[in-house]
């Protein structure tokens, strides 16, 4: 995430998200900042926070120096977005381009099982908007539980895409959470088409 894009339409389709899909709840935001500044100012923290409605957890940059498992550890957390600057990577492969842009799906997984009882709302920008993006975010879906099944058995991840112009990644391992969070869209007015099912 880049601080100059803060305040623009996807935060406000973020904290709409946030409040459709756990409305009495707490949310906290990860935003994974790209910025050279190594640690935000207090009151850009604050601002953000405010705008967001839920609590930022780590102000720092991700540098490849930092330990990245610490870093997304946020078991502690209850309902978190987390905001990568590119998206979520599912490729062995490590990305190209600076690690800090993406989340991977190791970590995630690993992040959502850690809540398994909350809501994961992730955005994920990592698709080009052709016809094919609905089946991409179907297959990332499919593959994020085929790799939670591999890590631990008993906390398979489960989750339903929102595909847009702002595409979202909503995970949990509580499948019950899941339907309901579908059912939350729809009465919201979400068109049922912009709702990615798993494949």
């Amino acid at each position: 995430m880049k601080m100059k894009y803060s305040g623009d339409s996807y935060d406000i389709v973020k904290r709409s998200l946030m409040n459709w899909l756990a409305p009495e709840e707490a949310w906290a935001v990860q935003p994974m900042f790209t910025d050279d500044a190594d640690e935000l100012s207090r009151d850009w923290v604050r601002e953000y926070e405010k705008l967001l409605g839920a609590k930022v957890l780590n102000p720092r940059q991700l540098t490849p120096e930092k330990d990245r498992a610490k870093y997304f550890s946020v078991r502690s957390a209850g309902h978190v977005l987390f905001d990568p600057d590119i998206g979520v990577w599912m490729q062995k492969k490590k990305p190209k381009n600076p690690v800090n842009q993406y989340i991977l799906g190791c970590e995630l997984v690993r992040e959502v099982q850690e809540r398994p009882d909350s809501l994961t709302l992730v955005f994920d920008q990592s698709y080009s908007r052709t016809r094919k993006c609905p089946k991409l975010v179907q297959k990332k879906l499919s593959e994020l539980t085929k790799l939670s099944e591999s890590i631990a058995k008993d906390r398979e991840v489960h989750g339903i895409g929102y595909y847009a112009q702002a595409p979202f990644l909503i995970l949990s391992c509580d499948q019950g959470k899941i339907k309901q969070a579908r059912n939350r869209l729809c009465e919201a007015g979400l068109p049922g088409c912009r709702i990615v099912d798993p494949a």
